[in-house]
């Protein structure tokens, strides 16, 4: 019998798979060529914008700024060659450094050493007089904007708010929490409240990847009118962390055309509905802090298994963990706690337990859904029994498992959902 033989790379390590050549229904390896002159096509479209006036015109006559960037789990593409582009465009509409603040969006997530801060915004911006600050997660940081129309209380960081300009600068790729990042993604969660993304997010917890017409997203745009977001400059990333296309204007226009040039350059067809899927642990590699925990998984490949698969499919991830599981996820992932505890936990939950409750929630609906076998290296195989996963020593011995003895359609997509993105041949026969 033929054996397709396979090298799967996860942050730093690789991992034999072998595959019956009649067994595999795909293997797909995401890839985007990089732009060949990033800082001449993210200043050409500074200068001209998708429905708004370039940005030296938009920001003239405006006392001050902020710029939020997205945060140090991120590519450093937006801080480091993006940012220092738009200052420089801020400081041709006459607002100068010492009158722009740069925030950096971390929506909840707690935020690393101070050489890890400084080390994210880069050298372009430590080395400019512009003042250079985190998202506050302190009440008396933030203002009080009203109620969107959707009910969600809009609190939003002050420096965003009381700027006279605004300008977000993120990456475009599918998300479970409102269907894609990027986007308005750069206020809700990046610079809001708690209570903010508590109450938006509670619209998303049965979201898809890649979906547009969600209450959510329609939720958070609307914030994002309220908070003055003013301009934006979105990317879509090659699996290095360079730039693959940039837009820039109109945040919802940008948002969605860059949606649609991502599903150009990582979208591909998936024959039929597999059996099984072998997904890996990556992330983009120029993050100051790589991904290196059960986030990407549950966040990611879990949620785009939605979309590809039936209940009763099997998903098998391979790959390094050298970060182990986050404290939060190791004690509400464990099967001690049903959905219907997460569920009761889920607004009575603090600030920082929230994230992880609902990460923990969209795991508990997919384990009832799915298979899930973990062949990876960092986490003991008893942590992750506890945490209701079934664990392998090797991918072959996970792909054994599976199968047990069958014949099983195999589908090999490392990065699952992020940045490989398989569309179904059927979904494709009903868009032409």
């Amino acid at each position: 019998m033929a054996v397709r033989r396979l090298a799967l790379e996860s942050l730093g390590r690789t991992y034999r798979l072998h595959v019956p050549e009649e067994d595999l229904l795909v293997y797909h390896e995401p890839g985007a060529p990089a732009l060949s002159d990033p800082r001449g096509e993210v200043s050409e479209a500074l200068a001209g914008p998708i429905e708004a006036r370039p940005l030296a015109e938009a920001a003239r006559g405006a006392k001050n700024a902020a710029v939020i960037v997205d945060d140090w789990t991120r590519s450093n593409a937006t801080r480091h060659l993006v940012a220092p582009l738009v200052l420089d465009h801020l400081n041709a509409a006459g607002i100068p450094d010492e009158a722009i603040t740069v925030v950096m969006a971390r929506g909840l997530a707690l935020s690393p050493l101070a050489e890890k801060v400084l080390e994210s915004f880069g050298p372009q911006l430590t080395s400019r007089s512009v003042r250079r600050r985190i998202s506050a997660l302190n009440r008396s940081g933030q203002r009080f904007l009203g109620f969107s129309s959707y009910g969600t209380p809009v609190w939003i960081d002050r420096e965003v708010a009381d700027a006279d300009f605004v300008v977000g600068i993120g990456s475009v790729f599918p998300s479970a929490w409102g269907g894609w990042s990027g986007g308005a993604k750069i206020i809700v969660p990046g610079v809001a409240s708690s209570d903010t993304i508590r109450q938006n997010h509670s619209m998303m917890i049965c979201d898809l990847p890649g979906q547009w017409d969600r209450p959510g997203l329609a939720d958070r745009e609307e914030i994002a009118r309220m908070a003055g977001l003013d301009f934006l400059v979105n990317l879509v990333l090659t699996p290095q962390g360079e730039i693959a296309a940039v837009g820039a204007g109109d945040f919802q226009a940008v948002h969605r055309l860059m949606g649609r040039r991502f599903l150009q350059l990582y979208g591909f067809e998936l024959p039929a509905k597999p059996d099984v899927v072998v997904t890996t642990v990556k992330w983009w590699k120029d993050a100051p802090v790589p991904m290196e925990s059960l986030y990407g998984f549950t966040d990611h490949s879990i949620t785009t298994l939605r979309r590809i698969a039936d209940k009763g499919a099997t998903i098998i991830l391979v790959g390094n963990l050298p970060g182990g599981v986050w404290d939060g996820l190791r004690e509400y992932a464990r099967r001690t706690y049903s959905l219907e505890d997460l569920a009761d936990l889920w607004y009575k939950g603090g600030t920082l337990a929230f994230v992880t409750i609902m990460f923990c929630i969209q795991l508990k609906m997919a384990q009832a859904r799915y298979r899930m076998i973990l062949a990876v290296d960092g986490v003991s195989p008893d942590t992750l029994a506890d945490m209701g996963f079934e664990t392998a020593g090797s991918a072959d011995e996970a792909l054994q498992m599976a199968g047990s003895g069958r014949r099983v359609k195999v589908a090999v997509l490392p990065a699952l959902g992020c940045p490989n993105w398989p569309v179904l041949s059927e979904e494709r026969a009903d868009k032409r």
